[in-house]
C-alpha cells in the first residue's frame, strides 16, 4: 500500500508532497531505509546485521540492542570468551579467559604443542608440550649436544641442540658430521682417528710408498694415504725403480754390467767401462794401440815383448785385462799402462783359442776354433773348460759381451756372420749376416751406442747386432789390429 501525506507548504509554487514509501510512518528524509518498515528511528536493534533503529549503530555496536546475549564475546566459538562483558551477538561465554579470540585452537583447555603460540593461554610460549623433543646441551655451537645434558623442550632453543653424540661439547670441531682429518682428534666421532678410521679425508694427508728395499726409495707402484707412516718401510719419494733390490735406486753413481737400471735414469749399464780407452794389440809388430771409435784413427801408446804371439784380449770390468797367447795356447795377464806380462801357469795346447770374453757373473769365456766349442777359463790358473759344442763350424773368430741384455756374442771369419751363445750350453743361435770382411777377427760390445765395433786387421766397422746393419768407420793403423778390448784410462 503506498501512503501520500499532502502538507501544506507555504511557497510561491504551491503546496509540495513528501513521501513515505515502506509507510512506516517516518518520509525518506527521516528513515535511513525507506523501503523496509521494519527499519525507522522507533524500531528496535536487534540482532541482524541491519541497523534498525537508524542511530547509525548496528546489531552490538547499539546500547539498545534488544536481543542479544549478555556475557563475554567469544568469536572463535571454542567456549572461552574475550574482551569487555556486554550484550552481544553471537555466542557469549561467562569468562573472558581466551587470550586468543580468533583461533578456536588456543583457549585455557588447549594443549600446548610447539609452534611458538601459547595455546594454553598461561602466558607462557610452547611450555611442557606435546610434541616437546629431547634436546642435548651444545656448549661448542657445533649443531651436536652432549648425550648426558639434556632436557626435553621445543627447538629452537638457544645452547641446546636436537642432535646428540658429540664426544666433545667444547671442540666444534668434532662432532658425528665434521670430516676425520690429520689432526690426532676423532674428528667425527665414531671412535677411531686419523689413520684408522676408514672415512678420513685423504686430501687431508701425505701419499707415502712402500720402500721394501728399505733403500730409501718408494715404489711408484705402492701408494698409500696416511697421516702418519705405519713404519720406517713407507717414504715420500717414489723414485725407486726396482724395490727388490737395495742397490737400485736414484742414489747409485755406477750403473754396472748387469742387466739392471741400477741407478734408475732409465738406461741399463751405461756407465760400463764409460771414460774407458778403446785398444788393441797388433799381433805382427806386438804394439798396443788406442783406436778412435768413432774414425778409426789408432794411436800407439806402448810395446809389449817376449815370447808369445797375442791374438785376442779382453777387460773385466774391475779392470783386469787378459789376453790369449795363440803361439803357446796359453793366458796373460796384462798392464797395458807398463806393458808388464803376467803369465797365467796352465797351458791347453788342445784348444786354439780365436776370441775371449769376460761374460755373466765375470765368468772367462773363449771361442775354441779346432773343436766349434765354447770353453770356459779359469783366470787363475789359465785352465780351459770346455762347456758344449756351438753347433755351427767356426774359422777365425771373435767374441764379445754385451751385459745390457746379457748375451755372449759370437763372430764367425769365415761367413760374416755374429750369433748369441748359450754360456750354459755353448749353442749358438740368431745367426745374423754382416757386412764385415772379417780377416784378423777383433769384436768389442759398445754399451755406450749399443752397437759392435768390429775390426778386420786394417778397418774398423760398426755392426747393429739386431739386424747385422753395418758402416765403415775408418782405416785402422798398424799392420795386423787384432781383437779389441775397452780399458781404464792410464794414469
Amino acid at each position: 500500500m503506498r501512503y501520500i501525506y499532502p502538507f501544506l507548504l507555504l511557497a510561491c509554487s504551491g503546496p509540495k508532497l513528501i513521501e513515505d514509501v515502506d509507510g512506516d510512518g517516518f518520509t525518506a528524509e527521516q528513515d535511513c531505509d525507506d523501503y523496509n518498515a521494519s527499519v525507522n528511528p522507533n524500531a528496535s536493534e536487534i540482532c541482524d546485521g541491519i541497523d534498525n533503529n537508524c542511530n547509525e549503530q548496528i546489531d552490538t555496536q547499539d546500547p539498545s540492542l534488544t536481543d542479544g546475549q549478555e556475557g563475554f564475546l567469544d568469536v572463535d566459538e571454542d567456549g572461552f570468551g574475550s574482551g569487555e562483558e556486554g550484550t552481544y551477538c553471537g555466542l557469549t561465554s561467562i569468562n573472558n579467559d581466551d587470550c586468543d579470540d580468533t583461533n578456536p585452537e588456543v583457549n585455557p583447555f588447549a594443549n600446548e604443542y610447539c609452534n611458538n603460540i601459547d595455546d594454553n593461554c598461561n602466558d607462557i610460549i610452547d611450555d611442557n608440550a606435546l610434541d616437546s623433543v629431547q634436546l642435548f646441551f651444545d656448549g661448542d655451537g657445533d649443531g651436536f649436544g652432549s648425550t648426558i645434558s639434556f632436557q626435553w623442550g621445543c627447538p629452537p632453543m638457544e645452547g641446546y641442540a636436537q642432535e646428540g653424540g658429540d664426544c666433545n661439547d667444547n671442540s666444534s670441531e668434532q662432532h658425528p658430521d665434521a670430516d676425520e682429518i690429520c689432526d690426532g682428534l676423532d674428528n667425527d666421532c665414531d671412535g677411531n682417528i686419523d689413520d684408522h678410521d676408514d672415512s678420513l679425508i685423504l686430501n687431508d694427508t701425505e701419499i707415502y710408498y712402500l720402500d721394501a728395499d728399505g733403500d730409501g726409495y718408494g715404489d711408484p707402484n705402492q701408494s698409500f694415504s696416511f697421516c702418519t707412516p705405519p713404519s720406517e718401510e713407507y717414504v715420500l719419494n717414489s723414485d725407486d725403480c726396482n724395490d727388490s733390490l737395495y742397490y737400485v735406486n736414484p742414489s747409485i753413481q755406477y750403473d754396472g754390467c748387469n742387466t739392471i737400471d741400477e741407478d734408475c735414469d732409465g738406461d741399463i749399464d751405461e756407465d760400463v767401462k764409460s771414460g774407458w780407452q778403446l785398444l788393441s794389440i797388433d799381433t805382427n809388430a806386438d804394439f798396443i794401440y788406442s783406436i778412435n771409435p768413432t774414425n778409426g784413427d789408432t794411436t800407439s801408446i806402448g810395446e809389449i815383448s817376449g815370447n808369445f804371439k797375442i791374438n785376442s784380449m779382453d777387460v773385466s770390468e774391475s779392470g783386469t785385462s787378459i789376453v790369449h797367447d795363440h803361439q803357446n795356447k796359453r793366458l796373460w795377464e796384462l798392464n797395458v799402462c807398463n806393458g808388464d806380462m803376467t803369465e797365467l801357469p796352465t797351458s791347453n795346447p788342445t784348444i786354439s783359442t780365436c776370441g775371449i770374453a769376460f761374460g755373466p757373473y765375470n765368468k772367462f769365456y773363449g771361442l775354441d776354433t779346432n773343436n766349434d766349442q765354447l770353453v770356459e777359463y779359469n783366470t787363475q790358473t789359465g785352465a780351459a773348460t770346455p762347456i758344449g759344442p756351438l753347433g755351427i763350424p767356426i774359422g777365425s773368430c771373435g767374441l764379445t759381451y754385451d751385459c745390457s741384455e746379457d748375451r755372449l756374442i759370437g763372430a764367425n771369419a769365415t761367413t760374416g756372420e755374429i750369433f748369441t751363445i748359450n754360456p750354459n750350453t755353448g749353442q749358438a743361435y740368431d745367426l745374423i749376416q754382416t757386412q764385415v770382411p772379417f780377416q784378423s777377427v777383433g769384436v768389442e760390445f759398445d754399451h755406450g751406442t749399443g752397437l759392435l765395433l768390429a775390426s778386420t786387421k786394417t778397418e774398423l766397422y760398426s755392426v747393429d747386432v739386431h739386424n747385422g746393419t753395418t758402416t765403415l768407420l775408418g782405416p785402422l793403423g798398424g799392420t795386423n789390429i787384432d781383437d779389441l778390448a775397452y780399458y781404464p784410462q792410464c794414469p
